[in-house]
Parts: structure tokens; sequence; C-alpha cells
């Protein structure tokens, strides 16, 4: 009969490696720096923290600056949209600029990802 291979991982390995890569993800807070210093794969890190049940950051983190990232990672222009709904804006950049206060780096970058685009026949 075979043996049952589904043995968890944190069995496969010595138990003070698992409290240092433990130690080391609450100095650093990153699988990836982990997985740099003991050269091991950042995935494995990541299974031998999962199954040790410490808790992880999420992927690309959440909090920036003490806000989430949905809200603090807006346009100028658009919460100037947001903020003011209905202003009919005119169609030069730098006019915009002047009236919301947006750089026009800002305003063109906006534009530009929310262009209509038409597709050639």
């Amino acid at each position: 009969m075979r043996k049952n291979k589904s043995k968890s991982l944190l069995n496969t390995r010595d138990d003070l490696f698992i409290e240092k890569i433990i130690r080391a993800y609450q100095v650093h807070k990153s699988c990836r720096k982990i997985a740099a210093i003991f050269h091991i794969s950042y995935k494995t890190i990541a299974r031998y923290l999962h199954e040790a049940n410490v808790p992880m950051n999420p992927v690309g983190g959440t909090i920036f600056k003490g806000k989430p990232k949905t809200e603090y990672h807006t346009s100028c222009l658009a919460r100037w949209l947001r903020d003011n709904p209905g202003v009919k804006l005119p169609k030069s950049p730098k006019k915009i600029s002047e009236i919301t206060g947006c750089s026009p780096d800002a305003i063109k970058c906006y534009l530009y990802r929310r262009r209509k685009r038409t597709n050639p026949s």
C-alpha cells in the first residue's frame, strides 16, 4: 500500500527553521524578501506561513498612508468631477487645469484613459 503523501510542510521541516521564517516575516512583512534571505521560493515561504496560521498581508497591501488604495489613488480630476457634477468643461487641458486646479498632465492622463475607441473598418 502507498503511504499518504499529504503530509504537512511543517512536519517535513525543522521547527526552528519555521520559527526563523515566522520571525523574519514579522520583521520584513514580505515573502519575497524572506525568500531572498533564505534562498527559497517565495511560494514555499507563503505555504510555510499559511500552514503555521500566520496572518499574512494581502497581495499588494490594502493601506497606504492610512487610507485605502481605492480612495487614495483617484486622480485629481476624478475627485473634482465627483464633487462638482454637471459642470461643463472646455476642451483644452490647460483651461480645464485652470478651472479644476489639477495639473495639465493629470488631466491629459485622465482623458487619455477614458477616450472613445473606434474600431478601424
